[in-house]
């Protein structure tokens, strides 16, 4: 309705004068195109940008190590080994010693062999790693014992890596299924807030 009073130069403004013209036909199809500049549009756009500023930040410190590339390549190892490890936390958490090397040893060969063999540090391997880690710690306080540290630094983990790729929300839809698992509300709280405050701090060093 404001922009059926005032229209402006926005793109909504265009397409509600295009209904008016009757180039677009109805409603539907109205809501439906704005629907799709939202997601397809602004959200790709944003995260695009916040995954171009992450890499390129990423890249800057490693090359301040050596410029030479042997840094990024370092960080893109050092990357699937933490990956690694924190599968094999998983598996041992969960079931047992042996399925933890099983599953470090099976994405150590499937995994993460494809970015050695390109060498590539890059946002989907960057991304992972914080929200692999973030997902064991929280099932490290789930199995006990139950300190807030645990959970509180699986949330702060969790909201850095939603920041870096859309990816990045398997740590905390994951996390939060094990603290709902847990029934204890003050312990969605405690993660949440990692994550609202990682988010937070990364979105105002952006800004900056």
């Amino acid at each position: 309705p404001r922009r059926r009073r005032a229209p402006g130069s926005d793109l909504v403004s265009l397409l509600l004068a295009a209904q008016a013209s009757g180039q677009v036909e109805d409603g539907a199809e109205l809501l439906a195109q704005c629907v799709m500049l939202l997601f397809a549009g602004y959200e790709t756009t944003r995260h695009l940008l916040g995954n171009s500023v992450h890499a390129l930040l990423t890249y800057r410190a490693l090359l301040a190590i050596d410029d030479s590339g042997w840094a990024i390549r370092l960080g893109m190892v050092l990357a699937g080994a933490i990956i690694t490890v924190a599968l094999g936390v998983l598996g041992s958490l969960l079931v047992n010693r042996r399925t933890g090397v099983t599953a470090a040893f099976l994405y150590a060969v499937v995994g993460v062999a494809p970015h050695l063999e390109g060498m590539t540090l890059n946002g989907e391997l960057l991304a992972a790693v914080p929200s692999t880690v973030a997902i064991a710690l929280a099932v490290r306080w789930y199995r006990g014992p139950r300190s807030w540290g645990w959970l509180a630094g699986a949330g702060v983990l969790a909201g850095t890596a939603l920041t870096m790729k859309q990816s990045g929300i398997d740590g905390l839809v994951v996390g939060l299924v094990v603290v709902m698992l847990a029934r204890q509300w003050r312990a969605a709280l405690v993660f949440a807030a990692g994550a609202a405050l990682a988010a937070f701090d990364v979105a105002l060093d952006l800004g900056a």
